[in-house]
């Protein structure tokens, strides 16, 4: 008798081990749980996150410690924008969080794509090591290569950067991408913690302006060269907050006559004054040797302006200072742009 209720105890227990494991395995390889498990953790970042929704296609759970996600959309809104992002596949290795002495967490994202208002990427790919210290994140280390990247049609491509960041922020480094027919290289920091910031510092080598004209007709038709110089770039998702940049042509650009007006009064009677005046008139190009162009904000919605034209050609070799108020703040500088070279 008592063998029997024994054999009948075990037969229980394995049966509820069994029907256990087997529920656990079976959640661990549902793409359902991993969408609520994700959208929960999303929407803990904070009252920025103001929506979240996750569908995950294909869910492979390798024990013990090694999860891949196969065609990942989400749709987030964060502080009134809203994001989609396609994911190709996503592996998530804890091996080392699990079982090694380093609280290390590897991520291999390949295949991103986001779309937004303010920004796009198209075939991001990075690999991450994310460190953890008694739970917490301590560090995040990785690379990460991107195929384009466009903000109000102002493209990049090639895109590569080295990743860092802890609890607060993540920084690329090392950034470096191509930019019509010219180089961009720099440093971009992104804080999410307390809000979703950024902080860009950018050095600009050998952009041709004509190239540009894809993005802004209007602004870059009046003027040629190749660009140089320095950008710095403080905001949140749809919004600037400061902006520093000083640009030049070092050499053999060419601007619009029309635009040199502000400057017409400060050219001594000349025969080069009267060619200026004539290029005025049928709306020609005026030779430079040298362009400079310098913009600080001093808030949101000012920004001083300092221009400088070198030209023998015409006797020209001036600087103007001017400040301007940018309606709608500062990301409408190149709305602002277009309706004043109008």
């Amino acid at each position: 008798m008592k063998t029997n209720t024994f054999k009948l105890a075990l037969i229980i227990f394995v049966s509820l081990f069994i029907l256990i494991f087997g529920f656990g395995y079976y959640l661990l390889n549902s793409s359902w749980f991993w969408e609520k498990l994700a959208v929960s953790l999303i929407k803990q970042g904070g009252k920025e996150v103001q929506s979240a929704q996750l569908s995950i296609q294909k869910t492979n759970f390798n024990l013990p410690t090694k999860l891949i996600l196969e065609d990942v959309k989400l749709k987030i809104k964060i502080q009134e924008v809203s994001y989609t992002i396609d994911l190709s596949g996503l592996t998530i290795d804890a091996n080392s969080f699990i079982v090694g002495r380093d609280k290390k967490i590897d991520l291999n994202l390949s295949g991103l794509r986001i779309e937004s208002s303010v920004a796009n990427l198209k075939d991001a790919n990075m690999v991450l090591a994310v460190s953890f210290e008694k739970n917490l994140l301590k560090s995040l280390k990785g690379t990460l290569k991107i195929a384009s990247a466009d903000s109000n049609k102002y493209v990049l491509t090639n895109i590569s950067a080295d990743i860092t960041g802890d609890q607060k922020n993540i920084v690329l480094d090392n950034f470096l991408a191509s930019s019509y027919n010219g180089e961009v290289k720099g440093k971009i920091t992104l804080a999410y913690q307390p809000a979703v910031t950024y902080d860009i510092a950018l050095a600009i080598k050998d952009v041709d302006l004509t190239a540009m004209r894809a993005a802004n007709m209007e602004v870059f038709s009046q003027v040629r060269g190749k660009l140089q110089g320095d950008v710095e770039l403080k905001g949140e998702p749809a919004k600037i907050h400061s902006i520093i940049m000083n640009l030049e042509i070092p050499q053999e650009g060419q601007v619009k006559a029309r635009l040199l007006k502000p400057f017409f009064d400060y050219i001594p009677q000349s025969t080069q004054k009267k060619d200026l005046e004539l290029l005025m008139k049928v709306d020609g190009l005026v030779a430079l040797d040298k362009a400079v162009l310098a913009l600080k904000s001093s808030s949101e919605e000012k920004l001083s302006t300092t221009i400088g034209l070198e030209s023998k050609r015409f006797n020209l070799d001036t600087h103007l200072t001017v400040d301007f108020n940018i309606e709608g703040g500062l990301q409408n500088l190149f709305v602002f742009l277009q309706k004043f070279l109008q």
